[in-house]
């Protein structure tokens, strides 16, 4: 059997708002992108464990998309 393509889930505007963050002005702090999106301070481990096949999908597109850079600026230095 082949393997089938996981589907994709709608997100509230609060946890798109949290990934936008942790990929962005928060620089993978995932305090900082729970506060940005709107979390307590105390709820962001739970928002990170029910958005984490989001945040693998996200960090393995940004390794793939960054990856000839860093390697080059590796060997370069």
């Amino acid at each position: 059997m082949l393997p089938t393509k996981k589907e994709t889930r709608e997100l509230t505007k609060q946890q798109e708002k949290f990934l936008e963050a942790l990929f962005g002005e928060a620089n993978g702090n995932p305090k900082q992108a729970g506060e940005i999106a709107g979390y307590s301070p105390s709820s962001y481990p739970k928002v990170v464990k029910s958005l984490k096949d989001e945040i693998l999908e996200r960090a393995e597109y940004s390794l793939a998309f960054n990856s000839a850079k860093a390697v080059k600026g590796l060997v370069n230095a």
